[in-house]
């Protein structure tokens, strides 16, 4: 039987999501499922409505009151009191707490929309759990078993650390089922778990980094018949939803956009003076560096990529790889160089500065190739800035660069006070950076450096075969991004966005 209640005050609103009413009107409610805001309908209108503006009523008791008018009618505009006295009595008794309930009103919706909040947060968490499993179990699993169609680098390469990712997602979800208070949602601590979980979310960055380079990797193979019907079986098997398996290896980028937006709505809705307010805001900051970090560290990688090519076209290499001890070039140019002092002839070189070492390559010009000359050790050096007066040219613009365990010295000249300066700031610049990397929780696993290796390994050889390499790769420096930038998403990324993959 429908239920129907009598405004005992009038409900004035601006939100066009509530429903407006006077006192007296009768209101047909539809749904009673929060205790402090009911949905209901009066008047040719529908919407929510405070519970404590209203009494419940019977049919038989509007009969009683208001004659045997039909209940149809009385839910429109041409309802009446007809005891006018009875409303005047009850506006004066009750206009001095208006004020009061005006203010109880939003606090009462903003706990709905808190609560609600809270509940599609828990909801999208399960369902983006439910995806990395199908990943897991329908997508690896079954390319693992197939020795014959997938080998180690091509696992690797199309999932990276998607398990790990899982993993996690798992131990996360269930410690936010912890937090959520059952009796009253919007107490739930929720903000508290993504704090306790930060550095964990560092699983990301590889599987962030390495998205493109897999997108490539699927394109290839589904270009194949076999593999695009091995993709679609698997799919079938595991009753995953219509979307192709490159749509379901975008969500764990995806997600970890999504976090701090989701966070966002929550510190919303959340008030100023609730003890969780403060632990929503940092919540949200910290997310927020987060999903910038992980571009920066995304374009770490292709900075490292771009390192490990240009090795690849360097004379005369010796010693370890570049990649052991640098990932990222701060600066590079021509100068003069001499061992020892100034007075011997100075020597043409192209001088690289990547973080912890410092290169010195002679350009050959006919083969157009850099052949290896020098490297130093950046922790073990001392520069020192050469006085423009105390020396002639060639080396008025220099600056000496002295080993902290031997008596060697090198000496670069620049062509201006200008070059020479920008030198001096990297080299300051190299060292700030190099201590900092102690402290940062970026580590770059096995996993991405024999990528970045395989791959530097695949552009060379391709540039081989089409006799385009030069060995003389121009670097350009890597910059670290802004706080403002977030996570970009391809053109084909953003549409597969568009159709409503749920995460």
């Amino acid at each position: 039987m429908p239920t129907y209640v009598e405004a005992l005050w009038d409900h004035t609103t601006l939100d066009d999501n509530e429903l407006p009413f006077q006192v007296g009107d009768i209101i047909r409610v539809r749904l009673m499922a929060e205790s402090e805001w009911w949905w209901g309908e009066t008047n040719g209108s529908r919407g929510w409505f405070p519970a404590s503006f209203v009494e419940e009523s019977t049919e038989s008791s509007i009969d009683q009151k208001y004659g045997r008018r039909s209940i149809a009618k009385l839910n429109h505009k041409e309802l009446a009191l007809k005891d006018i006295k009875q409303k005047s009595k009850i506006k004066k008794r009750l206009s001095h707490i208006v004020s009061s309930l005006t203010t109880m009103n939003k606090g009462a919706k903003a706990r709905v929309m808190l609560t609600n909040v809270v509940q599609e947060i828990m909801k999208a968490e399960s369902n983006y759990l439910k995806q990395l499993s199908d990943i897991v179990k329908g997508y690896l699993r079954r390319c693992e078993a197939r020795n014959d169609m997938f080998n180690e680098d091509s696992i690797r390469i199309i999932f990276s650390n998607v398990e790990e990712i899982y993993e996690f997602e798992k131990e996360f979800l269930g410690e936010l089922k912890a937090s959520v208070n059952e009796n009253h949602i919007h107490k739930s601590n929720i903000a508290a778990v993504f704090l306790k979980n930060r550095k964990r979310f560092g699983v990301y960055l590889e599987y962030c980094s390495n998205h493109q380079e897999s997108t490539s990797k699927v394109s290839e193979l589904l270009s194949l018949k076999r593999y695009r019907y091995f993709f679609e079986a698997c799919r079938l098997l595991q009753r995953m939803i219509e979307i192709p398996i490159d749509g379901f290896l975008l969500s764990p980028v995806q997600k970890i956009c999504k976090y701090p937006l989701q966070l966002s709505e929550l510190l919303k809705y959340t008030d100023p003076d609730d003890p969780n307010y403060q632990t929503v805001s940092e919540a949200v900051e910290v997310m927020t560096d987060i999903t910038t970090m992980i571009n920066e560290h995304k374009r770490h990688v292709e900075g490292m990529e771009n390192i490990a090519l240009w090795q690849k076209g360097v004379l005369n290499w010796q010693g370890d790889n570049i990649l052991e001890k640098s990932t990222r070039l701060i600066h590079s140019g021509e100068v003069h160089v001499a061992m020892d002092s100034e007075k011997a002839k100075p020597q043409p070189r192209v001088m690289f500065l990547f973080d912890h070492q410092l290169i010195l390559c002679k350009k050959e010009y006919l083969r157009k190739d850099l052949c290896l000359k020098l490297r130093m050790d950046t922790k073990k050096c001392n520069v020192v800035d050469q006085p423009c007066a105390e020396l002639e040219s060639p080396w008025r613009h220099s600056l000496k660069i002295q080993t902290t365990n031997s008596t060697e010295i090198l000496i670069c000249a620049c062509k201006d006070e200008g070059t020479k300066l920008g030198w001096m700031k990297a080299f300051q610049e190299e060292r700030a950076e190099s201590s900092n990397q102690k402290s940062s929780w970026i580590v770059l696993s096995e996993t991405t450096k024999k990528t970045i290796a395989h791959n530097a390994s695949v552009k060379s050889s391709t540039l081989k075969r089409s006799n385009s390499l030069k060995r003389y790769v121009p670097l350009q420096r890597t910059n670290s991004l802004k706080r403002s930038q977030t996570l970009k998403l391809t053109k084909g990324e953003r549409k597969r966005l568009d159709l409503n993959i749920t995460i």
